[in-house]
């Protein structure tokens, strides 16, 4: 009798330890999610009381190796500027930096770098309004986009979707 009973009390010792660890380990943290350093996008929708559609669907984002370090760099695309009401044509304010799309290059640590302006990238242009992007191989070199040799430019990074200003 003592001996069952020594068993049964080890048992349910051996179920509490084992509940109590399961229950600590669930208590950890199972990612640390931090932003990491570098990054500093904020995406625009210049929300008005009209709740245009196409408030509703700015941004987008791309990772890809946009300088074949084996590293991946990260795209963001920005919304615009609406006037509230709408003008025709509307010009989105693009070219003010709130606006821009961003491109961050990845260090070696694991930061970020914005190198929108050196990439030809911070100026988006009048009478869009970013709603997404596509990364491919645009000249079938093996590289997800390709650069210009003489400037270092990113030449093929576009929006998937460009809303244009209605005429």
């Amino acid at each position: 009798m003592l001996n069952t009973l020594l068993r049964v009390s080890l048992f349910r010792l051996s179920c509490f330890l084992t509940l109590t660890l399961w229950a600590t380990a669930l208590s950890a943290p199972i990612f640390d999610v931090n932003l990491p350093r570098g990054l500093d996008f904020t995406l625009q929708n210049s929300p008005t009381p009209q709740k245009y559609l196409i408030e509703t669907m700015p941004g987008g984002v791309a990772l890809l190796d946009y300088n074949n370090d084996g590293l991946l760099d990260i795209f963001l695309v920005n919304g615009g500027r609406i006037t509230s009401p709408m003008r025709a044509p509307e010009n989105f304010d693009r070219h003010d930096p709130r606006y821009w799309n961003r491109l961050y290059r990845q260090n070696e640590d694991g930061s970020f770098t914005d190198v929108t302006q050196q990439a030809g990238l911070a100026d988006a242009g009048d009478g869009n309004y970013g709603m997404g992007v596509a990364v491919g191989d645009y000249d079938n070199d093996g590289y997800p986009i390709s650069t210009s040799p003489a400037t270092g430019k990113i030449s093929c990074i576009t929006t998937m979707a460009t809303a244009l200003s209605p005429t």
